[in-house]
């Protein structure tokens, strides 16, 4: 029987795994030092077989064998399916099977990549999670839901440099069956007996006329569900569209605006503007959407100044909730790419594999010289714009103003994000020490003239090369 856990969800029965006959782990840059580590206990405890696949190990996989037997690179339902066909009831005979990474007698070997799946239509099983219904229900989720997840299309077809997304899908995007997607949805929420769905499309709306499709058969369903998306900014200039979101029963949209800096929106070939920005919260807010804005800081254009100005532009224009990361070089995007060439990549030398490996945390550390903000600067002001944006000033001043419908939700949400910076200080105080012990607290000007080329740039092509 196939049991699948997401640790956010419901601890690990160790019992279980060690009975197991196959143990897959899916690794994201964020929690791939905890992927790893978990991976090592499998190994120091069983001796079954450990397959990874994910983003992170798509383009690492070389580092993801020191911990694991197998690599699925990219897409993984059908490679993943054939693989435990044969390791289960084949040969064993894995050399022909596109799509992985494997080590034989010390030496890395890279089958060819597998096409692209066509037929996206599957409809998940997640009552395969273990306590996944159960989590669903939890007393918390009444005020603050947390949406089953189901996904319409898959890929995204814009080109942001930093982006791993696009490079694994080759900036391509496929879409479920209509009927596929109410059936998966229909599905989910009799699962976990909530009304809320996420959406986990990399981009909801990014194909016009087949969303609103899709928006139109939801309606005609009578699903009566309430869901959120990740979105760009462009549908909300068209009326209907931003009509049709309602109706289907969108409350919240997640929306990558990335930087009110014009210079860094064009460097991040995000192919919109600030006043565009401006103008889709405002729409969003009286059609009462609540709006999640995501914004990249430490672009080459960016200076503190940016930083600051971004905390309070997003008060400014009552943005609901906002999160504020660092430039993180992901790997095999375009961004990690050239900042390899030009050795501004914070490395550290791995003393169990010999190699210098970026040291990935939660997303939140800067990893990387910046042209015009000490890194240790720009670590504090980001933690300093989280504490603006949600100081209990502005919280109560969003409470007292009421430009929009401001929800039962949406307060609980800001509150959590309060919560949340609270337990962030700590991690950052750590990761700042880290910066400084390991002398990437400098200047850009001071890093170009005493940086080590050999430890930055010259053995990384090995680490970050794509596989192919």
């Amino acid at each position: 029987m196939t049991t699948s856990y997401v640790e956010s969800v419901a601890p690990l029965d160790w019992d279980r795994v060690r009975d197991s006959d196959l143990i897959g782990i899916t690794v994201n840059s964020a929690e791939v030092k905890e992927c790893y580590e978990l991976a090592d206990r499998i190994r120091r405890e069983t001796s079954v077989p450990i397959v990874m696949g994910g983003y992170h190990v798509t383009y690492l996989a070389d580092e993801a064998l020191d911990h694991c037997d197998v690599v699925v690179r990219g897409e993984g339902e059908a490679t993943f399916a054939e693989l435990v066909n044969e390791l289960l009831d084949g040969d064993g005979t894995i050399e022909r099977i596109a799509g992985i990474s494997f080590r034989r007698h010390g030496v890395v070997y890279a089958n060819p990549d597998r096409p692209l799946l066509q037929d996206i239509d599957l409809i998940p099983d997640q009552s395969l999670i273990h306590g996944y219904a159960d989590y669903h229900r939890r007393w918390i989720h009444k005020v603050f839901p947390v949406g089953a997840l189901v996904a319409s299309s898959r890929g995204c077809p814009y080109n942001c440099t930093f982006c791993s997304i696009i490079e694994v899908y080759r900036r391509t995007t496929r879409f479920r069956n209509p009927d596929a997607v109410i059936e998966d949805i229909r599905q989910q929420t009799r699962l976990t007996g909530r009304p809320y769905v996420f959406f986990a499309d990399d981009n909801f709306t990014a194909h016009v006329r087949k969303c609103k499709a899709l928006l139109r058969r939801i309606i005609d369903a009578r699903l009566q569900v309430r869901f959120s998306a990740q979105v760009r900014l462009e549908f909300s200039k068209d009326e209907e569209f931003v009509r049709l979101m309602q109706e289907a029963g969108c409350y919240m949209v997640f929306i990558g605006f990335e930087s009110i800096n014009p210079q860094t929106l064009v460097d991040f070939q995000k192919r919109q503007t600030v006043a565009d920005i401006v103008a889709c919260v405002e729409r969003l807010h009286r059609a009462k959407f609540h709006v999640h804005g995501m914004f990249v800081l430490g672009g080459d254009a960016d200076t503190v100044d940016t930083v600051r100005e971004t905390a309070e532009f997003c008060a400014l224009h009552e943005m609901d909730t906002a999160q504020f990361l660092p430039l993180t070089p992901l790997p095999g995007t375009q961004q990690t790419d050239m900042l390899r060439r030009e050795g501004r990549l914070f490395l550290t030398l791995n003393a169990k594999t010999g190699r210098y490996e970026l040291d990935y945390g939660v997303g939140n550390f800067v990893l990387l010289q910046t042209k015009n903000i000490n890194p240790v600067a720009l670590q504090v002001e980001l933690l300093s714009a989280y504490e603006k944006f949600y100081s209990m000033r502005n919280i109560v001043r969003a409470v007292v103003r009421r430009r929009h419908a401001l929800t039962l939700q949406t307060m609980v949400a800001k509150l959590v994000g309060r919560h949340l910076v609270k337990t962030a200080r700590g991690q950052v105080a750590e990761h700042v020490q880290w910066l400084k012990a390991h002398g990437f607290d400098r200047d850009f000007c001071d890093w170009q003239t005493t940086r080590d080329p050999g430890a930055a740039a010259g053995r990384l092509p090995q680490l970050l090369r794509p596989v192919s």
